[in-house]
């Protein structure tokens, strides 16, 4: 399945999803892809350092957002660096190349340019999968982006502290959540785009992110996560990340307040997840429906997607959700849970 060069067959695109490949293959045995996008500078596997004790349980108590600001993450002095993807100047009249401020400094971003039509448009922020940032591989074939740009809604897709040539460090969904509420604030900000009527995407890693971002803020009209980890600390043990814990593993806080199965009760925005139920996310959806259950939090609504894969679960379904972002204008009420029937017709259907 992994060409010679770390690519999906020949599509540039597909390097951004080799966190869930890495899982796919950790799951199925046949060892860890050397893809270029999303590896790193080591050799490290921290997979198997994961403590005993790192079991996520869920709490009772503040929100995952309140007990975030309350903690310090303990980082490590010597992160390794991801292998940063090359940013490049994007077709003309399909996005443009900018750099929105964050905590730590400007970051790098993708955003779609102003049509000029005096209009305020519906906005996606994506969260891109993988690591090392964005590049050409968001427009290449088969452009899981263009559904939503077809549609007349601006697109954001943002890279995150250590990639690109932004500043920082990788440091595994925690000061990333914060560089992602910065692009939320800058998209927000843009003249043409309603910020009453802003989504969140996310696949992979940025799935993960995506439904952080779920427990961090209000102001975005709903999440949809593909394929992302609800528990940190399983999603390491099976293969996940890019060969190292930058964190504290001794702290079990570290893996909780990275992992929205621990603060189930913190959904702030209708979420969906869509996950496919024999791939390696499939065994976090039991106690991840428990977990919401005990809080009684009917934000979050869980979709198995029959036939699909760590890939299709994403690819087959954009458009589909992109229409059901053009469609909702009843903006009075939350955003209306998906149907689960209606996401399996719309995946089969889909080419």
């Amino acid at each position: 399945m992994l060409a010679s060069n770390g690519r999906f067959g020949e599509i540039p695109w597909m390097r951004m999803l080799v966190a869930g490949v890495v899982l796919v293959l950790a799951l199925s045995g046949c060892g860890r892809s050397d893809s270029s996008h999303g590896s790193q500078s080591t050799t490290r596997n921290d997979s198997e350092l994961v403590p005993a004790n790192a079991a996520i349980k869920p709490p009772l108590g503040p929100p995952l957002h309140e007990r975030r600001a309350a903690f310090a993450t303990s980082l490590s002095k010597d992160i390794p660096e991801l292998e940063r993807d090359e940013l490049v100047e994007p077709p003309r009249g399909m996005y443009e190349a900018v750099r929105y401020n964050s905590a730590i400094g400007p970051l790098r971003a993708y955003v779609t340019p102003d049509p000029r039509d005096g209009k305020k448009h519906p906005a996606v922020l994506d969260c891109h999968g993988g690591f090392g940032g964005v590049g050409a591989w968001l427009w290449d074939p088969p452009d899981y982006t263009r559904p939503f740009r077809d549609a007349g809604l601006t697109f954001m897709s943002p890279s995150w502290r250590g990639e690109n040539d932004n500043p920082g460090h990788y440091e595994m969904f925690w000061g990333e959540v914060d560089d992602a509420l910065a692009a939320l604030r800058y998209l927000r900000s843009l003249p043409y785009v309603d910020p009453g009527r802003i989504y969140i995407i996310g696949h992979s890693t940025g799935g993960t992110l995506a439904m952080l971002l779920a427990t961090e803020t209000d102001q975005v009209r709903a999440v949809f996560s593909f394929e992302g980890a609800p528990n940190i600390a399983q999603w390491i043990r099976i293969g996940g990340g890019p060969g190292f814990v930058p964190f504290n593993m001794s702290d079990s806080r570290e893996f909780a307040l990275r992992s929205v199965v621990a603060m189930a009760s913190s959904f702030r925005v209708p979420t969906s997840w869509f996950y496919a139920p024999r791939g390696a996310f499939a065994n976090d959806a039991k106690p991840f429906q428990a977990a919401l259950t005990a809080t009684n939090n009917q934000r979050v609504h869980l979709l198995s997607v029959r036939g699909a894969d760590h890939l299709t679960v994403l690819t087959r379904l954009v458009s589909f959700v992109a229409m059901k972002i053009v469609a909702d204008r009843d903006l009075g009420n939350p955003f209306p849970p998906l149907d689960d029937a209606e996401v399996q017709r719309a995946f089969d259907a889909a080419p």
